[in-house]
């Protein structure tokens, strides 16, 4: 898989990029890679906890970017950040 950075309008247009790249991979392993999940929310850092106009970010509680095994049934929020419509400054579910 092939990844590049570069800026999105938002989530959702992420979400469909990554949809793309991801194709190929087993669906149910895909979803429970914990690596997988946290390296791209590390990778697309900036995107889903992008700075304000002052420089700062608001940085949430570790579960929003990094994908725990705990909760198999439903997405974990790292998941959740990049797949779900991108909401300016405010990143309640």
């Amino acid at each position: 898989m092939e990844l590049e950075e570069r800026l999105f309008q938002n989530r959702l247009e992420l979400a469909e990029f990554l949809r793309e790249r991801l194709q190929g991979f087993e669906r149910v392993a895909l979803m429970r890679n914990v690596g997988v999940w946290s390296w791209l929310a590390l990778f697309y850092f900036d995107q889903i906890a992008p700075r304000d106009g002052e420089g700062l970010r608001r940085i949430y509680e570790q579960a929003r970017y990094i994908l725990t095994t705990e909760r198999r049934a439903v997405l974990c929020p790292a998941q959740r950040k990049i797949r779900r419509p991108h909401v300016r400054r405010t990143f309640q579910r």
